[in-house]
């Protein structure tokens, strides 16, 4: 009976919300929330469109818990991100000694109205996972009163049922390869082929919702949520595809100018030259390396990685049996300590070209668009961009590919 009263409340909810007229960028938002959440805290805050801002957004405003009920007022000035974030307990940071720490969170992307939310906070996905993988499942969560955020929702929806298939594959796959480590070459160029279908589903499906979302803020916001998964052929046609009026917007204006950095690193892109350092303190170019007439990897790590370190016996191995038809690899350390990088260095001894970051993990990160390591971009003859992400597994399946198996 409980359950019948809650879809009902919600769907009269719906008929009400729906004839409120919303002042220009005026928003208020009642949310109900299920659970042990009396007294408890819950936050709003406001992301952009840039990486930091979604693993820090902006805090607007917070509000305690009270007979279930909570709201929030204010206005936007355009189509905003705003995540309600519930705490659970006191700890407010991020992380601890015992880890990520996560919140519960519900996405809102509104350009005003009169706003309901209803969930069951534990069945809530976490900040944490909408920030990492950037989709978000809506099935816990109840909104109504924003058509724009009905429209996020359907493509953050479908997204996350596509990315699940995909996941699903992943997930099989990683614990062969990772674990019991008896995927033979076969299995991983089958499988992975499976995965590269799953994701152009993935790419399909988003590009139609753009293209169908080109005059709203929903197209913007998924384009920019999801620019790390095309080429930039596709991110530059994407763009295009965008109406006049949303390219105009202060939104439209800064996923743009996001898209131009990302298309800059992506697949089918020349690679971006920058200057390193070698072991004896000795500055290089990029380009002293790269597009060269050989298929290279370029291998961002650094010393205090540990899944870095792991893989370099595989890179030892495949280079010893494919260097010797022209692969090569370029690493650079990420390591802002650079005794600590010169000393792994040491260690490992790695038979191939070895240069760091006199920054750290600073303007070279951003410039090749990637937060964490290993970080592995396989270059063409020509300098071209051939594979984002490509290491383990997938560095194998493509020097097969390229060489013939040699394992």
């Amino acid at each position: 009976m409980k359950r019948m009263v809650f879809i009902c409340g919600f769907a009269a909810a719906l008929l009400l919300l729906a004839g409120c007229a919303d002042e220009a960028g005026r928003f208020r938002i009642d949310g109900t929330f299920y659970g042990d959440v009396e007294g408890k805290t819950v936050y709003l805050t406001r992301a952009g469109v840039d990486p930091e801002s979604r693993w820090q957004p902006e805090v607007l405003d917070s509000t305690v818990i009270s007979n279930g009920r909570f709201s929030f007022s204010g206005s936007v000035e355009e189509p905003t991100l705003l995540i309600i974030k519930y705490f659970p307990d006191e700890r407010r940071a991020a992380a601890d000694d015992r880890g990520v720490i996560m919140h519960p969170v519900v996405p809102l992307l509104i350009d005003g109205g009169n706003i309901q939310v209803e969930a069951a906070v534990d069945s809530l996905p976490s900040d944490f996972l909408f920030y990492a993988y950037g989709n978000y499942d809506y099935r816990h969560a109840r909104t109504a009163g924003s058509q724009l955020n009905s429209h996020y929702q359907e493509y953050q929806q479908e997204y996350s049922r596509l990315k699940d298939l995909a996941s699903d594959i992943s997930d099989r796959f990683n614990q062969r390869y990772y674990y019991e480590k008896d995927a033979t070459i076969d299995y991983i160029v089958t499988e992975l082929d499976k995965l590269d279908a799953a994701k152009a589903d993935e790419r399909a499906y988003l590009s139609g919702f753009i293209t169908r979302n080109r005059d709203n803020a929903a197209g913007l916001m998924s384009l920019s949520e999801t620019l790390d998964l095309f080429s930039k052929d596709e991110i530059e046609s994407l763009v295009e595809t965008l109406s006049p009026k949303m390219k105009d917007t202060p939104l439209g204006k800064a996923v743009i100018e996001r898209a131009s950095v990302i298309a800059n690193t992506a697949k089918g892109s020349q690679f971006a030259d920058v200057t390193l350092i070698d072991p004896s303190d000795g500055h290089h170019q990029l380009s002293e390396y790269l597009g060269k007439g050989n298929y290279t990897l370029l291998e961002f790590w650094a010393s205090w990685c540990g899944p870095c370190r792991s893989s370099i016996p595989h890179l030892k191995e495949v280079y010893s049996l494919y260097h010797p038809s022209g692969f090569d690899i370029v690493s650079v350390s990420m390591d802002d300590k650079l005794d600590a990088w010169k000393k792994a260095v040491d260690e490992e001894r790695m038979p191939w070209t070895q240069l760091g970051c006199e920054d750290g993990f600073g303007e070279v990160a951003r410039i090749y668009n990637f937060n964490g390591i290993p970080y592995c971009v396989l270059i063409g003859p020509d300098g071209e961009v051939v594979e984002t992400n490509c290491r383990d597994a997938r560095l194998d399946r493509q020097l097969v590919n390229l060489y013939g198996n040699k394992f």
